[in-house]
């Protein structure tokens, strides 16, 4: 582009290439001898640009080709997040575990030793020793065979078992000779009887030496069960 001074009092510079030969500002001619040129200002660079501050490590870019949108993830922290979330899942798993251990730990039923002989009282039988509720005490079995200095054993109104097994009434748990329910013996007070029975035991019930199935049990009669021998004794009723 060349620039010239018009021919007017202040002289003014114009460009030549866009306003013709007339300067714009005072419409006068320009001369013959040409002006010399004077050179536009140029633009300053821009500044170069610094780099961001890099952090430890390496970073990937994530983003379109136009950077400026970019965002940096760094692979230190991404693994330090991986590491957080990996422990808080661990820490949730182990707990999930403990809960389903406890839960299967409450309802778990617990083993029984097996070298044990484990006796089961029937539901509904009365355990051995204690006094059956709303009955009343109507006599005894008294031995001395087992027991030298001797022992009784409570007949109570209704029915009694007389046995091996420990949920009998009467329990004589050491006779290997006497049958688990070997036999019984009821009394009611509408009568005041004492009526014994055989309860179909192996080696029999014996009443003053003689084998019965059932009948009626008197005062001091000796009754014999396995091996083991009682004396029965009623309580008069007043």
């Amino acid at each position: 582009m060349a620039k010239v001074k018009c021919l007017g009092p202040e002289g003014h510079v114009f460009d030549t290439a866009i306003y013709g030969n007339t300067c714009p500002i005072c419409n006068a001619g320009i001369s013959t001898a040409a002006v010399k040129s004077e050179p536009l200002m140029a633009t300053p660079p821009a500044p170069p640009v610094s780099p961001a501050p890099s952090s430890s490590g390496p970073h990937t870019h994530i983003g379109s080709a136009n950077t400026a949108g970019a965002t940096m993830v760094s692979p230190g922290a991404s693994a330090q997040n991986d590491a957080v979330g990996a422990t808080m899942i661990s820490a949730a798993a182990a707990a999930a575990a403990a809960k389903l251990n406890q839960n299967a730990n409450a309802g778990a039923v617990p083993q029984e030793n097996s070298s044990r002989t484990m006796i089961r009282r029937p539901d509904g039988a009365p355990q051995a020793g204690k006094v059956p509720p709303g009955r009343k005490l109507v006599g005894f079995l008294v031995t001395y065979n087992r027991t030298p200095l001797g022992k009784a054993f409570p007949v109570y109104e209704g029915r009694n078992y007389v046995g091996r097994d420990a949920s009998c009434d009467i329990a004589v748990t050491d006779d290997n000779l006497m049958s688990g329910r070997h036999m019984s013996i009821l009394y009611r007070s509408v009568d005041n009887k004492f009526k014994f029975r055989d309860e179909q035991s192996s080696n029999g019930t014996f009443i003053n030496k003689e084998l019965l199935d059932e009948g009626e049990l008197q005062n001091y009669d000796i009754v014999r069960v396995g091996s083991t021998l009682f004396i029965f004794v009623a309580i008069p009723q007043i």
